[in-house]
């Protein structure tokens, strides 16, 4: 009986013990990945970087690190639209000045999409957690900049094809009218008459000759 209950607490003692030793392994294999990414990030391997910060992600251990090592090889790898989603996901948990610096390359990231509206506001955003930040205040500035000249184009884009639908409309119209006859000239007019005179004369010839023929003579004939 003392055995048996010797046996439990072995084992619930080793069950408690795993439990303990887990979130210990994760750390230690996030700081692998971590460091293996940071490896090959330097030597310019961005594809394997993206490998080892993705498994490094999977932990909770210094996961906002992982997500924003993340962003800065899928940025290099011009993934911008995956970058901005890692850099979005590094924001929670961080300081002041590591937020700022993940707001700062969102805001890049939004950019080099050509996404300006989403650029600035996070430029905006690094800026309020680093007011000091000059290459911030530039990004931000070109970003507004490239927002105006992308505004009068939008709005010329959307003239030309309020212009381009009513276009079919007036080619209708214009089928629908019958197009006026050109003015005849004085001699054109003149010739018409003189070939219906001509055609008027030949007929009544016949119509004589016809007479003769039926022996109908109109001079001989009597009025009652």
């Amino acid at each position: 009986m003392k055995r048996k209950i010797l046996i439990k607490i072995l084992c619930i003692t080793f069950i408690q013990v795993l439990n303990a030793q887990q979130p210990q392994t994760e750390t230690i294999d996030n700081y692998k990945n971590t460091r293996a990414g940071n490896k090959s990030f330097k030597k310019g391997d961005f594809n394997t970087a993206e490998k080892k910060y993705n498994a490094a992600t999977k932990y909770d251990a210094n996961k906002n690190a992982a997500n924003f090592n993340l962003g800065n090889t899928l940025y290099k790898l011009k993934k911008y639209d995956e970058a901005a989603q890692a850099f979005a996901n590094a924001t929670g948990g961080l300081n002041a000045d590591s937020l700022s610096k993940t707001w700062h390359n969102l805001g890049n990231a939004m950019l080099a999409q050509k996404k300006y509206e989403e650029s600035i506001n996070a430029f905006k955003q690094a800026l309020k957690l680093k007011p000091s930040d000059e290459q911030t205040r530039y990004n931000l500035a070109y970003a507004q900049s490239k927002l105006k000249k992308q505004s009068p184009k939008k709005n010329k884009n959307k003239q030309n094809k309020k212009q381009k639908d009513k276009e079919p409309d007036k080619k209708e119209k214009k089928t629908d009218q019958q197009e006026p006859n050109p003015a005849m000239s004085k001699e054109e007019a003149q010739q018409m008459l003189n070939a219906l005179k001509d055609n008027e004369t030949k007929i009544r010839e016949r119509m004589k000759h016809r007479i003769k023929k039926l022996g109908y003579d109109r001079s001989n004939s009597k009025d009652w």
